[in-house]
């Protein structure tokens, strides 16, 4: 797989959503590394410490398996759907262009407190650890 055409299509899925979606502009920083795993951060633009409180994900993906490392929506943002829909643009991608059928990630803080991700059909694994076959 090509960085390039990672980036490119995790662009559209973003703006097929856009009208839903609307935090997500062109301006954008979208980073692709591809090692062993794909890595992929989202982010307002490429100064990370900065955007600490932004709308923001990275995500690791293995063969078939997808890591949420990171999901944050913008603190004046929350608690009006954008989350949820976030998540559901992830797995869509993950999905139909990287065969991915599983998700992991390690809910902390507020996400964790509220069922944020159990709310997303996550099951938690052992308290610590929250999956998701699609």
């Amino acid at each position: 797989m090509n960085k390039d055409i990672i980036a490119r299509d995790l662009r559209e899925k973003l703006k097929e959503k856009l009208k839903n979606f609307p935090l997500y502009k062109d301006s954008h920083y979208i980073q692709v590394v591809i090692k062993k795993h794909i890595y992929i951060g989202y982010s307002p633009n490429d100064n990370r410490i900065e955007n600490i409180s932004g709308t923001r994900f990275d995500i690791e993906i293995g063969p078939k398996i997808c890591y949420i490392l990171d999901f944050n929506i913008e603190k004046n943002e929350r608690r009006k759907g954008y989350g949820s829909l976030l998540v559901s643009i992830i797995e869509n991608f993950c999905s139909e262009e990287i065969s991915c059928k599983r998700f992991i990630t390690t809910p902390s803080g507020l996400a964790k407190e509220y069922g944020f991700w159990e709310k997303q059909g996550f099951k938690y694994r052992d308290g610590l650890v929250a999956e998701k076959w699609v």
